[in-house]
């Protein structure tokens, strides 16, 4: 017996949810608009860093991607950005700690209000606390369900947790 595959250009198999072309267009709406954000993406694993880059450039973000803390920490310092979606297992700087170091006014902080939103493998909220007392707004687990990121990133933007706006 074949399993049918989806091929459409819009199937992404490592996120669930529908993609931003068949979401539904009447629901809730970003919290600025679409195509003024930067963002800084952070993912050790180049397929998911990929995969995350293209849906939020399709949404109209504009979007750096990089695979270490260190370089998170880089381009922090050199440009302005509106919103950090961090992996937590980096190689080097951890995304915790990539996080407190964005953080930290003590330290110098590179940009201690932008938005963090943790991206991980690591469930449970064990993992969530360890996030939020890091110093990011939000949790989000893997895979990432698109709904689920896109509301996300509307709450921390609007400065609430999605867990409040709920």
């Amino acid at each position: 017996m074949e399993i049918p595959r989806d091929t459409s250009p819009n199937h992404n198999p490592y996120i669930t949810g529908t993609t931003p072309e068949s979401a539904n267009p009447n629901q809730e709406q970003p919290a600025v608009k679409r195509g003024s954000l930067d963002i800084l993406l952070v993912d050790d694993d180049q397929l998911s860093l990929a995969c995350d880059k293209l849906l939020l450039e399709r949404e109209g973000y504009r979007v750096t991607a990089v695979n270490s803390g260190e370089l998170a920490l880089e381009y922090a310092q050199i440009r302005h950005y509106d919103l950090v979606l961090m992996g937590l297992t980096l190689p080097g700087l951890s995304g915790e700690h990539t996080a407190q170091l964005i953080r930290d006014p003590l330290g110098g902080a590179v940009s201690p209000r932008v938005p963090i939103i943790a991206l991980s493998s690591q469930t449970g909220d064990r993992a969530r606390k360890r996030c939020l007392k890091a110093g990011m707004d939000e949790f989000l687990p893997k895979p990432i369900i698109w709904e689920d990121m896109q509301h996300a990133i509307r709450c921390v933007l609007r400065g609430r947790n999605k867990t409040q706006a709920a």
